[in-house]
Formats: C-alpha cells, structure tokens, sequence
C-alpha cells in the first residue's frame, strides 16, 4: 500500500475485520482497509457487503482508505460500495484496480458519485467492463462532482466513442487534477474530444497518455486544446508515434501555452507492444520541420521546465537545430536526450551553446545510452569546462580512459556542476585517478555515480585522500565487481577525516576482514556518513568491532554487510545474530524503518526487531508474509505486548 505512516492501532485488514466482528469499524480504530488479491485472501462480493453494512450501521467516518486492487469483486460487490460512497463522509482514497464488475456496477458507481463529497482518489485501472452508457453515467457524475481530485482509466480498453461522452463530464468538472488514460485506443476523434476538453477545463493539472495510438492527426487534435488551456501542468504523450506535423503543432501549443512545465514524447518500443496496432520494427523520426517547430516554440515558451525526448531518432538537420537553439533557451531546465544517438557535430554544437555567455535556461542534461565514444567527448571537453549544466547523465555509454579523464579534468575548473553520473562505461584506473586529483580542489561536485566500471582496488583506495580533503561530496557510488579481498586502508583513512560524505555504496567491492576493521574506525570517528553498504565475509572480531562503532554512532540510518557469496544463508548463526544486532541499533537512529519480510524469515520474526528497537514508526513489506504471521503483529500492537512505548506508527505496503 502507498500512502502516508499510518497509525498502529489504525489499520486493519478486510479478514481481522471479520473475524473481530468490526470491532475495528464500530469503535472507529480503523482508517485504512486493503486487500491485494495477489498476496493475500480473495475478496468476493459477500465479504465487500458485509463490510458495508458494518461501515454504514456504525456510521463510521475514521475509515479514509478502501483498497481492493486484483480481486473478485463484481457488480454486486460494487453496488454495495456505492451505497457506501452516497452516505459515507470519511473515505477519500478507493482503489479498485483489476477486478470483475461491469456496466451494472459501474453505472450504480457514477451515481454515487454525482452525489459524494469527500472522495478524492479513485482507480478504476485494469476493468474492462465499461460500455458507451457507463461512460455517459460517469461523465454526467463528474460534471457535477466537486471533490474528485484523481481519476485512474489506464488499460480500461476505452476507445474514442467512449472518451467523447467522458470528456463532455470533464469539461464542466472544475476539481480533478489527474487523469490517467494509458494504453487506451484513443484514435483521431478522442484526442479532438480531449482538445475540446482542454480548452474548458481549467482545474486539470496532469494529463496521462501513455501508450495510446494517437498519431499525428491525434497530437494535432490535442495542440489545439493545448494551446488555450490554462490549467495544465504536465502531459505525457510516451508511445504515441507521431512525426513532423504533429511536433510543429506541439511546437505552436508550447508559444501559447502558459502553465505547461513537463512534456514527456518518450518514444520507446516497450511501450508500443501494449497498443492495438504496435509492430516490433517502428520507431519515431524526427526531421527539421518537426524540430524548427518545436524549438521555435520553446524559445518562446518560458514556462515548460522539462522535455524528454528520449528514444526519438533525429535527422543530422534536426540534431543541429536543436543545438544551436538549446543554449538560447529561456524556461528550459531539464532536457533528456536518452537513447537518441546525437551526431559528434551535434554534441559540440550543444555544449558550444550551453558554455556560451550569457546562459541559457538548461541545467540539467541527460545523455544515458547515446553510444557516446571517446572521440564524441573528446571534442566537448573544452566547452564542459565552462558550461551552466549542474547535472550530466552520459551512464550506459561506452566511455573509455580517455573521454572519462577528459570529463574528469573539467572538474577542477568547473563550478557549476553537481551531479555526474559516468556508470556502465568502460572508464578505468586512469579515470578514477584524474577524480581523485579534481575532488581535491572541486567545490561543488554533491553526486557521483561510478558504479560498474572496470576499477581496482588500487584505484579506490587512492579515492581516499581526496576524500579527506573534499567536504562537499555527499554521495559517492563506486560499485563494481572485485572479488578480490582488500583491507581498504586508504580509503579508510580518508574516510575518517571527510565532513561532508553521507551515502557510501560498496557493496560489491569485495572488503577483507581486515577491511570491515577499519570500517568499524571509521564508523567511530566519522559523523556524517548516514548510509553505508559493504561487501565480504567478516569474522566474529569484526562484526562485534562493527557491532560497537555503530553503538557510539549517531547518524549512521542505514548499514548493511553483503556476504562476498551473494547469499545472506552463507553467513553462519553468530554473524546473523550480530548482524541483526547492528541493524537493531542503525534502526535506532532512524524515524521510520522500513525492511522485507524476507529480512526477518529465516531466523526470527519481526516483533523480535520491534521489540527491541526504539523507534518512532514501522513499515514492513507484507509481500510474501504468511497470514498467521501478520495476525500476530496486529495482536500485539493492538494489545500493546512486546511493543516499545516509543512505537507510535506502523504501516504495511
């Protein structure tokens, strides 16, 4: 379950309800009930109509959350629900994902709706039972509707008929927010009835159109009512091919537009297997009418923050419009380009733009899977060094020594940029080098990914001095395979003098018992890492000098050891114990704790770590967790055994 920490004695699901006898409901203990028919006991209607009589006979208010997503529910089942919903004052969140009603019950559904006035959040995803007359029930519901506020129909298998009589409903509605129609057919005449929608609407901010067929003529449809609409915050038109003419009609909505700030066109094959007329070879390309359109209408567009072109392939004309005009750019912060294979010309005509005085709007630019090569960066290098990005994601390339160092070098003179992201390149030795010698004298590198790349040990360790010597570094991921044991006495040494590193990721660099020792010392001696994850088989010795540093240590949240085995059953009976030990003592330090079932199974049950733990809340995974389990935790908050006083809150998701 998603949602805010709830309290203990608050949440309850649909069978301790029933074998309470609603104890919960009638004495108002229960805010949030959830079912999930994949994990847990099916729901059927007689069950749902037993918790409805029991919730309008006690007229209970506390319940805020109905949950029953996979499951057997019918019309019945949901008739029941909506006799709720016409006098229940205190539900605001319903998720009825995937279940079994049709028309009868979603018609009974409109009609509670008409009258509700406290539901805010309705998912009716996954149910295939809507008809042309549901759909004329449910939009005259929402044109009288007030409090609404999020409205799930992704995979309904609505097509443009339908949407038409929706959308008359959601014109005059002036409370929804969200509207989530994915993977729908929606053709030429749906997208003109969500135009039409959009020109009236104002209160719509988030618009949902993922893996839908529009096509050009679709996208020209939609510009229209995009182009007046003042309410709109983010549109996602992912898996919606579309060429030239509907980009430029993209292109003129964005110069009119004045509330826009995200438009997502990803274009990725994945989406598309879900459509009705997807095939396994298309893909999306985009020439220079589509991209003097758009840029035309982004540089005159001062509102849209985000753009994400991802998995379009431009034409060499296209590449060079958009490079030339993405430094001029006035409202544009973050673009991302991945998987979009810019030419070598293109890059260096983008980096001259967004290194040219005075800066542009783009500060954020994502590059990940652009089959970028050395010789690619190596003619950037120059116009890097001055440039206003403050994060640059170029992972999943293939980078070697040389574009790496290139890229590193830039730091010791660049100011600006916060976040690097270089993961799954080949960057090496020589790489991790050159950062080393930038972090000694950057001022601002904050985030740093490296993981999967070819380093050592050797490597890693020399890391550590600059570490000493940097404070503002706060998260450094340098995760790569080296099964070799090393004691990492370098980096260690580093590492106890750093101020400013908070999140340290090693656990796949292979530390020897040794190295676990003076990771303990670190641990002692250093007050701001938060978050630290090794790797190896530490003895005894070790585990108690990890068991004690994590004692005197305040701020560390979240520390794991990962056996050098990749099991967690390798570690023997006294490791686990100490294990769980410094877990116990990490989740004192922590507000909310969070942890699998699969943590607890194969030694002790959860109340062993909740009973010994002081901390302020509890959230634990229920996937996978045996019924009698979860009935024994329940009996225990709910009769406060074996329960800390400081546990104010538990939830299950």
């Amino acid at each position: 379950m998603v949602g805010d920490v709830i309290e203990s004695t608050h949440f309850t699901t649909i069978f301790h309800i029933i074998n309470m006898n609603f104890k919960n409901i009638r004495t108002g203990k229960a805010t949030h009930i959830w079912m999930d028919g994949e994990g847990d006991i099916p729901v059927d209607d007689a069950q749902i109509r037993s918790l409805t009589r029991a919730l309008v006979k006690y007229k209970n208010k506390s319940v805020k959350f109905l949950g029953f997503s996979n499951q057997r529910i019918g019309d019945e089942g949901l008739r029941d629900i909506s006799r709720v919903l016409k006098v229940n004052k205190g539900v605001q969140y319903m998720n009825l994902y995937c279940n079994r009603f049709g028309q009868d019950g979603l018609k009974a559904l409109a009609a509670a709706l008409a009258v509700n006035t406290c539901l805010l959040n309705l998912d009716l995803s996954g149910n295939r039972g809507f008809s042309t007359s549901t759909l004329v029930a449910l939009g005259k519901a929402l044109s009288s509707n007030h409090c609404l506020e999020v409205l799930e129909l992704a995979h309904c298998g609505l097509a443009d008929e339908d949407l038409c009589h929706l959308t008359e409903g959601l014109a005059r509605n002036q409370s929804l927010l969200t509207l989530d129609l994915s993977r729908n057919y929606i053709r030429g005449n749906g997208s003109h009835a969500l135009g039409n929608m959009l020109m009236c609407n104002t209160s719509l901010s988030t618009l949902n159109l993922q893996s839908t067929i529009l096509g050009d003529n679709g996208v020209i449809e939609l510009a229209k009512g995009l182009g007046s609409n003042r309410g709109l915050c983010e549109l996602t038109l992912c898996g919606a091919s579309f060429g030239d003419i509907a980009v430029c009609a993209l292109g003129k909505a964005l110069k009119l537009n004045k509330t826009l700030k995200t438009l997502n066109m990803t274009h990725d094959l994945l989406l598309n297997f879900d459509r009705l007329d997807a095939e396994e070879d298309e893909f999306c390309v985009l020439g220079f009418p589509g991209m003097e359109g758009l840029c035309d209408g982004l540089l005159h567009n001062t509102t849209l923050h985000t753009l994400n072109l991802s998995g379009i392939y431009f034409s060499d004309t296209a590449w060079d419009k958009l490079s030339e005009s993405v430094g001029m750019l006035t409202g544009l912060t973050d673009l991302f380009l991945n998987e979009t294979r810019p030419t070598k010309a293109a890059l260096v005509a983008m980096f001259r733009g967004l290194a040219k005085k005075p800066f542009g709007s783009v500060r954020e630019l994502h590059l990940q899977n652009c089959h970028l090569d050395c010789e690619k960066v190596f003619e950037v290098g120059g116009y890097l060094q001055d440039s206003c990005l403050e994060l640059l994601n170029v992972s999943n390339n293939m980078l070697c020594d040389r574009g790496g160092c290139l890229i590193a070098g830039t730091l010791t003179s660049n100011t600006n940029l916060r976040q690097l992201d270089m993961s799954k390149n080949c960057v090496g030795d020589a790489t991790l080098f050159e950062i080393a010698k930038a972090l000694r004298v950057n001022t601002s590198l904050q985030t740093l990914f490296l993981q999967d790349n070819p380093f050592q040990w050797t490597c890693l360790n020399a890391m550590g001095s600059a570490l000493g010597v940097n404070s503002t570094l706060k998260h450094l991921d340098v995760n790569t395979i080296l099964p070799q044991p090393s004691d990492a006495l370098a980096l260690t040494s580093g590492l106890r003098e750093n101020k400013g590193l908070e999140m340290l990721d090693l656990s796949l660099n292979t530390l020897s018992d040794t190295g676990v020792v003076n990771f303990a010392s670190v641990l002692q001696a250093n007050r701001s890492l938060n978050f630290l994850h090794i790797r190896g088989d530490p003895s005894l010795h070790a585990l108690r000098a990890l068991k004690d540093a994590v004692f005197q240590n305040p701020c560390i949240e979240n520390f794991k050891v990962k056996h050098a085995e990749d099991t967690y059953h390798d570690f023997s009976t006294m490791q686990l114990e100490l294990l769980r030990d410094v877990q116990r003592l990490c989740v004192r330090n922590r507000k909310i704790y969070r942890s699998p079932w699969s943590h607890f199974k194969s030694v002790n049950p959860p109340w062993y770590t909740i009973e010994r733990a002081r901390m302020a809340s509890l959230v634990l995974r229920r996937k996978n967790m045996p019924k009698e389990i979860i009935d024994l935790i329940f009996t225990f908050v709910e009769n406060k055994q074996r329960v800390p006083p400081e546990l104010k809150y538990v939830q299950f998701i």
